[in-house]
């Protein structure tokens, strides 16, 4: 870390909200609420930023970027049909890169941790609508040193890392069951806490501005 700089911590979790999402009940909305409490109790709460979006044939921000402390819990939100999988991460990172760069060219270092829950795949129209540019983008946050995170609800994670050019080895995979996809969000908050113990103890590798 430079000496003097200003830290942040940017989290974004990604929630599938498509009709197949209904056999969970609220266990989605618990996994959202559970981590945002989890990440709150974590060492370097004050440095962090969190957003939440959701996605069917929609992408929707139920909570835009803002400081960690001031988070609250979600109340319950509807679900859709579709699932805009590809777009909706495209997006996010494309805006989170944006930040990136804005706040490094204002001195801070920043660290970017992206979880994306889902139990299907993309469904957009046509088919391969938005690889190109979800590649790009993952490339682009692959450059700025982001940390990548897929769970597959009853889907095989690895399967769903290379969909999305995720790092295989941070794959998660679920069975369709509420108990263990809670589980594994506590495992991927329990990834991001790390993730972000190490940029600001200045193990991560460093990216240029």
């Amino acid at each position: 870390m430079g000496r003097g700089a200003r830290r942040k911590l940017l989290a974004v979790l990604i929630m599938d909200r498509s009709a197949s999402m209904a056999r969970f009940g609220d266990v989605p909305l618990r996994v959202i609420n559970r981590h945002l409490e989890r990440m709150q109790a974590a060492e370097y709460a004050a440095l962090q930023e969190v957003s939440v979006v959701v996605f069917d044939h929609a992408t929707d921000t139920l909570m835009p970027m803002q400081p960690l402390v001031h988070a609250r819990p979600l109340r319950p939100y509807s679900l859709g049909q579709g699932t805009r999988l590809h777009g909706t991460v495209a997006d996010v990172l494309e805006r989170l890169t944006s930040q990136v760069i804005d706040e490094q060219s204002r001195g801070a270092e920043v660290s970017v941790s992206v979880v994306v829950f889902t139990d299907g795949e993309d469904r957009s129209k046509p088919v391969g609508k938005h690889l190109a540019r979800l590649r790009r983008a993952v490339m682009q946050a692959g450059d700025l040193g982001f940390q990548l995170i897929a769970v597959g609800i009853g889907i095989d994670g690895v399967r769903l890392a290379q969909e999305l050019w995720f790092p295989e080895k941070l794959a998660k995979t679920t069975d369709p069951d509420g108990v263990e996809i809670i589980k594994a969000a506590e495992e991927v908050s329990e990834l991001m806490r790390d993730f972000s113990s190490s940029f600001v103890a200045g193990q991560l590798p460093k990216v240029s501005k």
